[in-house]
């Protein structure tokens, strides 16, 4: 939410009039294009009103480029942009923290340019300091990238991941089942020999039944595609694409592994 109720106070700064009237004009265009629903030339006005007043050496300047860089922040593709403004703006209001506004407005500018970050492509990322690497290419977990020698791709592990959790479940369930079935045992051998009170305990039982069953099959298929996978790109020094098929239907779940070695 960009906050423009606070802007006419930079009438007060020190600075030449005609600056301030430029400065005034910029801000009313500004906002006539945030009411518009246009932030893409609402930030290009602030940007306009930032230089003006810089150029003036009107202190609360910096807040210009809050203001464009929020307004860039909707704007689809410019992320990287609003995140440079704020971070901006962050750095030339340090001299002006005493004000409670701009304190507040700081303390938006970082969570704004935390969700920047986030949805910023990863190419147009500030990588950490820490994170120097020769290869500036993104990696991610795609069953079709290719990987080196040396190196684990992720999806290996988290597919294992997923079937061994599956088949946990499946385990988990399966004993609960079996802990049913001997109760109804030599009492409802079958459900049309159930009788009628304990047919839905028994009802919910073969459905405890089948859910692990089909949990063991799915969760085995998965975690020995995650081996395969994990396997696959940890062996010779070519790189190598691989490409996943799972296809579950009402007779049963079909697999398929197929990829470049």
């Amino acid at each position: 939410m960009i906050l423009l109720h606070a802007w006419p106070a930079c009438a007060q700064d020190a600075g030449d009039e005609a600056a301030r009237v430029e400065a005034r004009r910029l801000l009313a265009e500004a906002e006539a294009h945030t009411d518009a629903g246009r932030p893409a030339l609402a930030a290009r006005s602030y940007l306009a009103m930032h230089e003006v007043m810089r150029g003036a050496g009107l202190p609360r300047a910096p807040v210009a480029l809050y203001s464009a860089g929020q307004s860039l922040a909707i704007v689809p593709g410019r992320q990287a942009e609003a995140r440079d403004l704020l971070r901006r703006f962050l750095d030339e209001s340090t001299t002006l923290t005493d004000a409670s506004d701009i304190r507040d407005w700081r303390s938006t500018a970082l969570e704004t340019i935390a969700e920047l970050e986030a949805s910023i492509p990863a190419t147009e990322r500030t990588p950490p300091p820490s994170a120097a690497t020769s290869d500036p290419s993104p990696r991610g977990p795609d069953l079709g990238a290719s990987t080196s020698e040396g190196e684990v791709h992720p999806v290996g592990p988290i597919v294992l991941a997923v079937g061994g959790a599956g088949l946990i479940a499946g385990v988990i369930i399966g004993a609960v089942s079996l802990g049913q079935a001997g109760d109804f045992r030599g009492v409802c051998d079958d459900l049309a020999m159930c009788p009628t009170a304990l047919r839905p305990q028994y009802q919910e039982m073969r459905d405890f039944s089948a859910a692990a069953d089909v949990l063991y099959v799915v969760g085995g298929i998965t975690a020995a595609l995650g081996l395969v996978l994990t396997l696959a790109v940890q062996e010779g020094s070519e790189e190598r694409a691989v490409a996943v098929d799972l296809d579950c239907g009402p007779t049963g779940c079909r697999a398929g592994l197929e990829g470049r070695f």
